[in-house]
């Protein structure tokens, strides 16, 4: 049987793999239209028929053990010659069933599409009004309660794509939707091109990298939230990898560049700039060119900054300070809390401490002490590594897992595209398998607790490690 990652014939694992893909691909948009009539009722967790949401979950499990499977082979065996476009034949139907699947699972593209017709159709910058003033409008009954009231809260290069959608589209909601969907179709096509040139750069490296490719484009996460669901945190994915590789490549004007274009799209990659400041002092050492980087780095970061404000030019201050005044972590959800707060939670729940007036206070105080110790400690043991670029990218998913672990209380699954993209550069085993699982127990978090599926994810691996020991044990002794 063909294997497109062996290019030829041996193994049949790969190819059965992505058949199974899919398949469940394929199961999961024929399923998806079952909303199309009654688009409010979308995500998953208000999908009401038991029946239904069971078989959502059967292709997302499928998929997930597809991809597993995938995995595998890339990672536990000798691979032999490969090139990225081999994967095509069986890359480019599951995206495009996703690019036609109805998105279920989230109504957040419907926001997107909102914004774009409040300022391209109704003259209203979103950044001055909320969308609970233009209730009368057919689509504002798609929006979920938290994007009614209040402007935006995303940075300006985000709401200037809304426009332009809604300029090219129209006053067409399905047009829009499929605007939002090839646009993140060309980001991970550019994505995969970045992927590439890593392993250009890397030379002797290349072919490990182009298979990480593969693990990267054929991700259910990356394909799910980036085609089917449309997300932005996939341009946010896209962008740092982007700011990472001209890093990389002390393209520093560059680097600034993409890193001003993450931070105006969505804020939170102002997480990063500890990571990049730590690592250039110690890749250029001597202050004066450090200073001459940080000068070039600075002037990409202002040029992205001027084209990113110049159509808000009378509300660039109030966007400037929009960071500051977003509260993030201001509403706490037990079923959305990230696994890692679960311990801290359940301690001062159990304890009482909620229910005295500084409780909240020593909550918040705390996990935000504990993602400063654990970023501190971070780079005290990398005080005496030796520059790679792995290890950069290993660093730059530690500090997002942290923010999404310890700062954010309420954890979506798109939240963990860029953490994850990061990981999958890594030059340790482990660490893919880590990027791995936390991708699977992404997709499994829409039925479940993100600490169930946590859970459920670390328990299959634990049991998957502890046969396949004693399968080789029994094995040896025969």
């Amino acid at each position: 049987m063909w294997n497109p990652i062996t290019n030829g014939r041996g193994a049949p694992g790969a190819s059965i793999s992505f058949g199974v893909s899919l398949a469940a691909v394929a199961a999961f948009s024929i399923l998806s239209f079952g909303y199309a009539a009654r688009p409010e009722t979308n995500d998953f967790e208000r999908i009401k028929d038991v029946w239904m949401l069971v078989s959502f979950l059967i292709c997302f499990l499928a998929w997930a053990a597809g991809y597993l499977r995938i995995a595998e082979e890339i990672l536990s065996r000798s691979i032999g010659t490969f090139r990225p476009r081999q994967i095509l034949p069986f890359l480019a139907p599951i995206a495009f069933l996703l690019l036609a699947s109805f998105p279920v699972g989230s109504r957040d593209v419907f926001a997107y599409a909102f914004y774009g017709k409040m300022w391209g159709h109704y003259g209203a910058n979103p950044y001055a009004y909320a969308p609970s003033q233009f209730s009368s409008d057919s689509w504002y009954r798609l929006l979920q309660a938290w994007w009614k009231e209040g402007p935006t809260g995303y940075g300006p290069l985000f709401i200037l794509q809304t426009w332009l959608v809604y300029f090219l589209a129209g006053n067409n909601l399905v047009a829009n939707v499929a605007a939002y969907k090839v646009f993140n179709l060309l980001l991970l096509s550019a994505g995969a091109y970045l992927w590439c040139a890593f392993g250009a750069a890397a030379d002797s490296q290349n072919r490990i990298w182009r298979l990480r490719l593969v693990l990267w484009a054929s991700s259910p996460l990356i394909l799910f939230e980036g085609l089917s669901s449309a997300h932005n945190d996939t341009a946010m994915a896209v962008f740092l990898l982007a700011a990472l590789f001209f890093w990389a490549r002390a393209r520093w004007l560059w680097f600034g560049v993409f890193w001003a274009l993450s931070f105006w799209y969505k804020w939170y990659s102002i997480a990063l700039l500890p990571v990049f400041a730590f690592w250039s002092a110690k890749r250029v050492g001597q202050l004066s060119t450090l200073m001459r980087v940080t000068l070039s780095a600075l002037a990409g970061a202002l040029l992205a900054t001027a084209v990113a404000l110049m159509p808000f030019a009378g509300q660039a201050t109030s966007i400037i300070a929009k960071p500051l005044s977003i509260r993030v972590g201001s509403a706490i959800f037990p079923t959305e809390l990230p696994p890692t707060l679960w311990p801290l939670f359940l301690i001062f729940f159990e304890s009482g401490w909620f229910e005295i007036a500084q409780g909240r206070y020593a909550f918040d105080v705390s996990r935000y002490l504990i993602a400063l110790a654990l970023i501190v400690v971070l780079f005290v043991r990398r005080s005496t590594t030796p520059y790679r670029i792995e290890v950069v990218a290993e660093d730059c998913m530690f500090v997002l897992l942290v923010l999404s672990g310890f700062i954010v209380t309420v954890l979506w699954p798109w939240h963990l595209l860029a953490a994850c993209s990061f990981g999958l550069l890594s030059h340790r085993i482990p660490i893919v398998w880590l990027s791995i699982g936390i991708m699977l127990a992404a997709m499994l978090s829409y039925f479940l607790t993100f600490s169930l599926a946590t859970l459920g994810v670390g328990l299959t691996a634990i049991a998957i490690v502890f046969f396949r020991r004693r399968s080789t044990k029994s094995v040896g002794q025969q």
